[in-house]
């Protein structure tokens, strides 16, 4: 059905790099091949990209010439396009450009021309970027949200849960609260503890507290007056285990340019009840069903008031927006 170069800074764990490699998932089992263009930086990553196409370390007129459609998901990447104009013009290739991060009006407006120039097409990634892009993108525009593709199908769910929960020590008729992320400014670990703290404070003796994740504030954890009462398991490759093993997946994160976060769209996927705080994209995740305050996220939890049919972002809706794409 074709060949598709993927063009990256690095080869890495990152967000722009997770896309580029569910898109390749995608793309394969509708028959259009792979090739990655970056610089190896993690053996582990590449060795994943590899079982999805092929890796190059760079870009030149040879794989220019065998794509048919060309992925930018990098700035840099965009510019390394320029010279290859020619080609692509003459051989009337598609050139997707893909916005993974929330620029300034003013950057966005410099960065809008160049890919009006190169690129034939612009992928939206989120709901929150729609103004700018209409008042400075002028070729195709795609709404194609990030999406996540599960590991695990649903008749296996049971399993895991009964297993995971084995192994982590956890009754099986407890109720765990799950967090995750990195731990810096904004995910939301303080707010975490402050959701432990209180629910203690309260005597409610049935849930578990379920923390994924490590980094600078993890002197938080280490300090916590309730450390004995939770479970951290530091960072961890198999995050989806852990949340078919929960119950309630609390989201606290602030981040003021969040585009499409991946771990709420992961916890959807897995059908966890939602505790999260009101911003733009969580608004439009889980159908304005959110919080204000964490004193909202408490009565929530306590009235048992959670986001329901909520959109998944998973490989069938994938699958439909690759196929209007390719126009398959």
């Amino acid at each position: 059905m074709g060949n598709a170069i993927h063009l990256l800074n690095s080869f890495k764990h990152g967000g722009g790099e997770t896309v580029a490699l569910n898109y390749s998932k995608i793309m394969k089992t509708l028959g259009i091949d792979s090739i990655f263009i970056g610089r190896s930086v993690s053996e582990e990553f590449s060795d994943m990209l590899l079982e999805y196409g092929d890796i190059q370390f760079n870009i030149n007129k040879s794989v220019i010439n065998k794509s048919d459609y060309i992925f930018v998901h990098t700035n840099k990447s965009l510019l390394k396009l320029i010279q290859y104009l020619p080609i692509i013009w003459r051989q009337k290739k598609r050139v997707l450009y893909i916005q993974h991060l929330n620029y300034s009006n003013f950057k966005f407006s410099i960065l809008s021309k160049l890919i009006n120039f190169i690129c034939t097409d612009f992928i939206q990634i989120t709901p929150i970027t729609s103004i700018k892009i209409k008042n400075n993108i002028k070729i195709n525009t795609i709404y194609l949200n990030n999406f996540y593709l599960n590991t695990f199908n649903e008749a296996e769910w049971i399993d895991i849960k009964k297993k995971k929960r084995n192994v982590l020590s956890i009754d099986s008729n407890s109720t765990v609260i799950m967090f995750s992320a990195v731990f810096k400014e904004g995910k939301g670990l303080r707010n975490m503890l402050d959701l432990v703290s209180q629910i203690i404070e309260l005597h409610h003796k049935k849930y578990v507290f379920l923390i994924v994740g490590d980094g600078p504030e993890r002197d938080l954890i280490q300090n916590f007056k309730y450390k004995d009462k939770l479970i951290w398991t530091g960072f961890v490759n198999d995050v989806e285990e852990y949340l078919i093993a929960s119950d309630i997946y609390f989201f606290p994160s602030l981040f003021n340019l969040e585009m499409m976060p991946m771990a709420l769209i992961e916890a959807i996927n897995t059908d966890k009840k939602i505790l999260s705080f009101k911003t733009e994209i969580n608004n439009f995740l889980l159908n304005d069903c959110t919080c204000i305050d964490l004193d909202e996220v408490l009565y929530n939890f306590k009235n048992d008031i959670y986001p329901s049919n909520l959109m998944k972002y998973n490989y069938s809706y994938a699958l439909d927006k690759f196929k209007s794409i390719f126009k398959l």
